[in-house]
């Protein structure tokens, strides 16, 4: 047994996901549960770990993923426009007082 035990809810805010995927994840063997008492399963730190860099997208996924979406929006109206740039507009300097 691994000595880097975590409980599902630790698991959960590691992958940021829910306690209810987290035991999906174990229900699947996605992921290794392992019972210390009656009821309570824990999971190795490590395997949750390794699991994001297994299951994360690559840049070049993601990048395309992003694109897909921004392609798929509709377009801007004017007014959402000037909101976004004023939004987005360097904020004016302020004078320093003397």
């Amino acid at each position: 047994m691994p000595s880097d035990l975590i409980g599902p809810i630790q698991a959960a805010e590691i992958l940021h996901v829910s306690r209810s995927t987290i035991y999906n994840m174990l229900k699947s063997g996605e992921l290794t549960g392992y019972r210390v008492t009656d009821g309570l399963t824990r999971i190795s730190e490590t395997e949750v770990r390794a699991h994001i860099k297994t299951t994360a997208p690559t840049v070049v996924e993601l990048d395309a993923h992003i694109r897909r979406i921004v392609d798929a929006a509709p377009a801007l109206t004017p007014e959402q426009l000037e909101r976004l740039r004023a939004l987005l507009a360097p904020a004016p300097a302020q004078s320093e007082a003397a």
